[in-house]
């Protein structure tokens, strides 16, 4: 036999899927059918209903799903608490409704086609949606966390909002501008109004200025305005300074952290050994005698 003559390949069988749950349809309980069956065998219609839910609830679990092979009308009758004799009635006379067939619910693909809802990805991103409103609207920190491109447009707007402002507990640009080595030279009354202004500062507008850097919560960031504060030995107006320089850079994240933690060591290290020299040393050779 020549290959173009081999009879064709039988196509493969679908795997049976599998459903916790069935559709169960707004006119289930008034359908007249099961008032039909109540009349012709003289049981409650309440009764004919609860038997009919429990055939498609078996239906959906069996294999295929739809076939009532396996229904048994004494388990039937004992999880609805009726006699078995009445859901086998009930089983008889929908076969002759032919609502059943050769074991089988003749409308089951009609009413319970195999195959997923098409809305369901729609509604679930809808859901997605609402939970994250919820989430933004419970936990305000979550807002900050946005793309870099977006925060860094939306802080420095904030920045430059902030300066035009002029609130009173934002530190004033000179105060800012003083350098570490520039502190020693004050007085000490000056020097602790400044340091209480700034500190007042670094824990208004530079905990809000690490949140929206860092994108983290209130928390995190006075955490890490505590550990700032240890490296620069306390002194709140290096501190100010440098998160006040660190936020104009426009620069978010681990670079933030990086910089903020350079400026406070060049600072400190300004402070003890002075400003560097323009050149480093050099070495003489004697000559050669």
């Amino acid at each position: 036999m020549r290959y173009d003559q081999l009879p064709p390949t039988p196509p493969r069988l679908q795997r049976d899927k599998r459903y916790g749950w069935l559709r169960l349809y707004n006119d289930f309980a008034r359908h007249p059918k099961w008032r039909v069956v109540s009349s012709m065998t003289g049981i409650p219609v309440s009764q004919v209903v609860a038997i009919a839910a429990a055939m498609l609830c078996h239906a959906n679990m069996a294999r295929p799903r739809g076939s009532l092979a396996e229904f048994n009308v004494l388990e039937c009758g004992a999880a609805l608490d009726i006699p078995s004799d009445s859901a086998a009635r009930v089983y008889a006379t929908l076969e002759e409704l032919e609502w059943i067939e050769q074991d089988f619910i003749t409308t089951w693909f009609e009413r319970q086609p195999d195959q997923e809802d098409p809305t369901a990805a729609e509604r679930q991103r809808r859901r997605r949606q609402k939970r994250k409103a919820e989430r933004v609207a419970n936990c305000p920190q979550e807002a900050s966390r946005v793309t870099p491109v977006t925060h860094r447009d939306v802080t420095l707007e904030q920045t430059e909002k902030r300066k035009k402002e002029g609130n009173a507990s934002t530190l004033s640009s000179d105060v800012l501008a003083e350098s570490a080595q520039g502190l020693v030279n004050k007085e000490v009354g000056e020097t602790q109004e400044n340091q209480a202004k700034a500190e007042l500062w670094v824990m208004s507008e530079g905990v809000k200025i690490t949140m929206a850097r860092c994108a983290c919560p209130k928390s995190i960031a006075e955490l890490k305005i505590v550990r700032w504060r240890n490296e620069a030995s306390k002194n709140f107006l290096v501190l100010a300074q440098t998160l006040a320089k660190a936020d104009t850079e426009g620069i978010i994240g681990d670079k933030f952290q990086r910089l903020v933690s350079s400026e406070i060591e060049r600072y400190m290290r300004e402070t003890r050994f002075g400003l560097p020299l323009p050149f480093g040393p050099t070495i003489v050779k004697r000559g050669q005698e």
